[in-house]
């Protein structure tokens, strides 16, 4: 059976069973009410001496004196099966064969089934032997198929699991050595005077560059924890606005270099109970992330307020923007826009991910908005009511 065939018959919701259409006895066709063959299988157009019956009137290969109960059958065919003795394929003598021949609407026309009659009880014994033969073979290679999936399954869940340990060993070794380079690299920012302009200039971009695999590390190691459900997270009641100013203070060094405003806007709301540690995170996350995709000349905002009983922070831009298209795939793991892949803006896609999963492990929600063109803003609403215990794992997904 064809593919197109296969659409045919799929889409006009009758469940045929493969053998039907590749059957050499079972004649099948799609008519129109006027009788023309839109489709037929190699059974059917055998009974028509072989020629291609397809733009012919299915009464081609009725016996002249049945047209006029052939045509009757598929004029008034409905949504519910009809049938009907006639006589097809006529032998050389002008002799019909007795078909069952059945019809029935569908979208695309009238669903035709020619079934020779047979008389002799042996036939129909050895027929009904030969479709059982043939149902066994089904049933043996759809469970030799359900072993082999079974088995592919159970390896692959094995190999995200190595992929998981894998994962979390490398970002531990690397944190290790990264932090350290970290801490000299500022130990020798401390002595500066001793230091020319350009040495400055390298120690400012080893500083950077080693900040950014620290953060991508971290994000790594933060996804691996996640997916194995370790996350943890330290309660203790926090002041937002406070933890914000001090993110957007800690990001304008950042801004400048590119010329980026960054403002601040806080309204008097209440303490949360959350892990302060992660709560920087999602903010530094999304900070970084703004002045990222913030062209030179550009604005970051982040604003606390107070909505019913949650605590609202957003932080927007007048960066690139995201297009419409692609703004319910920017949490997906390793996600990353056609905008941003387009610009060479570096990135893992694992930014936002780590901020979704801390938003939700504190009972909150975040959303993302914008024109589009340019522009994003990220709203973070936080319950004053807290999270659970610091002893409890935020769970993985």
């Amino acid at each position: 059976m064809s593919d197109r065939t296969e659409g045919v018959v799929t889409s006009a919701g009758f469940l045929l069973a493969d053998y039907l259409w590749r059957s050499s006895t079972t004649g099948v066709a799609l008519v129109d009410r006027r009788g023309c063959v839109l489709r037929a299988n190699e059974a059917l157009e055998r009974l028509a001496s072989g020629r291609p019956l397809v733009g012919r009137m299915f009464t081609d290969v009725v016996a002249a004196g049945q047209l006029d109960a052939a045509s009757r059958l598929l004029n008034e065919a409905a949504p519910e099966w009809s049938a009907l003795r006639l006589g097809l394929d006529p032998d050389a003598r002008g002799v019909p064969h007795d078909y069952l021949v059945s019809a029935v609407v569908c979208d695309e026309g009238v669903l035709v089934v020619a079934e020779r009659s047979i008389g002799d009880v042996d036939a129909v014994n050895a027929e009904l032997v030969a479709l059982n033969e043939e149902l066994v073979q089904v049933q043996r290679a759809l469970r030799r198929r359900s072993g082999e999936l079974a088995d592919q399954n159970e390896r692959l869940l094995e190999l995200d699991r190595l992929k998981d340990e894998f994962v979390s060993l490398i970002s531990h070794e690397f944190r290790t050595p990264l932090t350290s380079m970290h801490g000299y690299l500022d130990l020798l920012r401390e002595d500066d005077d001793s230091f020319t302009a350009k040495q400055k200039e390298f120690l400012q971009v080893l500083d950077r560059n080693t900040q950014r695999l620290l953060r991508l590390v971290n994000d790594l190691l933060f996804v691996a924890q996640l997916d194995a459900g370790q996350l943890q997270l330290a309660a203790e009641a926090v002041e937002p606005a406070a933890l914000a100013r001090e993110c957007v203070e800690a990001i304008r060094p950042l801004a400048a270099a590119k010329a980026i405003e960054v403002g601040f806007a806080a309204e008097q709301v209440p303490r949360v109970v959350a892990d302060r540690g992660r709560i920087v995170q999602l903010l530094d996350n999304l900070l970084t992330n703004a002045v990222k995709f913030t062209p030179s000349g550009g604005r970051v905002h982040v604003g606390v307020s107070l909505a019913a009983d949650r605590v609202v922070v957003q932080v927007a831009d007048t960066g690139i923007g995201i297009p419409d298209s692609e703004r319910d795939q920017v949490f997906e793991r390793f996600f990353r826009t056609e905008r941003a892949s387009r610009r060479a803006i570096p990135g893992s896609g694992l930014g936002l991910v780590v901020v979704k999963s801390i938003v939700e492990a504190h009972g909150g929600t975040i959303a993302v908005a914008g024109s589009g063109d340019s522009g994003t803003t990220f709203r973070v609403e936080l319950p004053v009511a807290g999270v659970p215990a610091h002893d409890q794992p935020a769970g993985g997904r």
